[in-house]
């Protein structure tokens, strides 16, 4: 339940802040491979750096999590 709080919580700031996204149940229906929380329509620049999704992890920096998302999520994401 933590996990989809923050989930809500993130898709409200990324509203307030302007920002243009679709959702994992958008991407679902639309056949998207992977689906991270927050797909944004338009990139956005933070430290010097491209994002193009945000995916929410209420549990983030526990280190087995932290390693099991690097195999099933970060990597794929980034490929």
């Amino acid at each position: 339940s933590c996990g989809v709080e923050y989930e809500v919580i993130l898709k409200a700031k990324c509203r307030e802040a302007g920002l243009s996204f679709i959702d994992e149940s958008q991407m679902r229906e639309e056949g998207y491979d992977k689906t991270p929380d927050i797909r944004l329509k338009v990139p956005i620049m933070i430290n010097k750096r491209v994002v193009n999704w945000i995916e929410s992890k209420a549990s983030f920096g526990d280190p087995i999590n932290h390693q099991q998302y690097m195999i099933d999520q970060y990597l794929p994401y980034k490929n």
